[in-house]
């Protein structure tokens, strides 16, 4: 489960149970007298509790967004690029852990990452690779 998606079903928890809480909450209103101050602070902490909840929900709706539109970037990247920015961004890896897995050098993974990056900053697509001193296969 990448980073997105295990804070997503965390938020979602969180709401679960801030919304059984309010409900326990409410209930316990029903049984105080009306004007008290106890009532009053517990109706105040209530309506906190839900404007939390609805920030918690409006984040998660923004940041499934986000995932979607970075997912939908990548699509428009070379192979390589596209592979080093999933892998680190969507996957959690660090650069080591990419260079290793994609047998590549770390100055390599971190050429294609900023390459990468580039190409989706200045939304040019048709950017290429160019080739290194000393290198052969620029995709290797």
């Amino acid at each position: 489960m990448n980073e997105l998606q295990k804070s997503t079903q965390d938020a979602e928890e969180r709401i679960e149970q801030l919304k059984a809480q309010a409900t326990r909450t409410t209930a316990l209103l029903d049984g105080l007298p009306h004007g008290s101050t106890m009532r009053s602070k517990i109706e105040e902490s209530v309506v906190k509790l839900q404007s939390v909840i609805v920030e918690i929900e409006v984040d998660c709706i923004e940041l499934v967004t986000l995932h979607n539109q970075f997912r939908a970037e990548l699509c428009t990247l070379p192979p390589k690029e596209a592979l080093i920015l999933q892998m680190r961004y969507l996957d959690g890896n660090n650069f080591n852990r990419i260079a290793k897995t994609l047998r590549l050098s770390t100055a390599r993974v971190f050429y294609y990452h900023r390459h990468g990056l580039k190409i989706i900053l200045t939304n040019d697509s048709t950017a290429t690779v160019p080739q290194q001193s000393g290198d052969s296969n620029p995709t290797a």
